[in-house]
């Protein structure tokens, strides 16, 4: 894998997209890294309300990126 963030990026992606024939179909690695930015933007959306107890959602419940997860 290379080192630059954006191909990292695809690798990750990509890498899930092709483990095998039916996962390509599915697009394994964008549904994760979509489910996974909303899960986020979710955590950072609890934070910025002020109703919401004081409770560090992104800290707490943040989950890491594919990119991150993959990088070398």
């Amino acid at each position: 894998m290379g080192t630059s963030a954006g191909r990292n990026q695809r690798d990750a992606k990509e890498l899930l997209n092709n483990i095998c024939p039916s996962t390509d179909y599915l697009k394994l690695g964008n549904l994760l890294d979509e489910m996974i930015a909303k899960h986020n933007a979710l955590c950072a959306k609890l934070d910025a309300d002020a109703g919401v107890t004081d409770t560090n959602y992104s800290a707490t419940l943040g989950i890491a990126t594919l990119q991150s997860r993959l990088a070398p």
